[in-house]
């Protein structure tokens, strides 16, 4: 085989890799390359990564440019250096959606936490009115946002992430960047250590 239909295979199958590791479609692709400048369609994303079409410098380029990656690694992507870089972007993925979903439970709970005291402080006016919703009969704010109030999945969700806390703290400080969660349940304002 010659240097040319080496590197041609090999561009072929890093071009393949590398969109099905973003988990996108031969026709994202050739979309993408159409906003680029060039005439490509579905079809010639397929002969491209089945290496029964050549590909000009400019469009190695913009392919490069689509995967923002340099043009030496879609010609030195292997199976394997693309499943590690699948693996590598998947955990940082999860990593920082498990803590962006740390961080929403506890605004959850403080919010909750917010509503059950402005509720009784509105409930506690002499003349407050009771709320109704629709056609439902007046009640006391507290009772009309109990549901809202009693709503404690994310609290349930925290606790859960701090009890498995040193399973996954090694990967979270790896891929997220984070060494330790804040405390939950998290203290009010003016609470001491103690």
């Amino acid at each position: 085989m010659s240097n040319a239909a080496t590197y041609e295979g090999a561009f072929a199958r890093g071009v393949r890799l590398h969109r099905e590791q973003r988990g996108e479609s031969q026709q994202w692709l050739a979309d993408q390359m159409r906003d680029a400048g060039h005439e490509w369609h579905q079809s010639t994303v397929y002969k491209v990564e089945t290496g029964k079409r050549k590909v000009m410098v400019e469009e190695a380029a913009s392919i490069a440019d689509i995967f923002g990656v340099p043009i030496a690694q879609l010609l030195a992507s292997s199976d394997r250096v693309v499943a590690m870089n699948r693996v590598l972007t998947s955990a940082h993925s999860l990593a920082d959606t498990i803590y962006e979903l740390d961080v929403m439970a506890l605004k959850a709970h403080r919010l909750r936490a917010a509503l059950a005291v402005a509720c009784a402080d509105y409930d506690d006016l002499e003349d407050s009115w009771e709320i109704h919703f629709g056609d439902t009969p007046p009640v006391p704010a507290t009772a009309a946002h109990a549901s809202l109030i009693n709503f404690d999945a994310a609290d349930a969700y925290a606790v859960d992430v701090r009890r498995r806390w040193l399973d996954i703290a090694p990967l979270m400080n790896e891929y997220a960047n984070v060494e330790r969660l804040e405390d939950f349940p998290p203290r009010t304002e003016g609470q001491q250590d103690g």
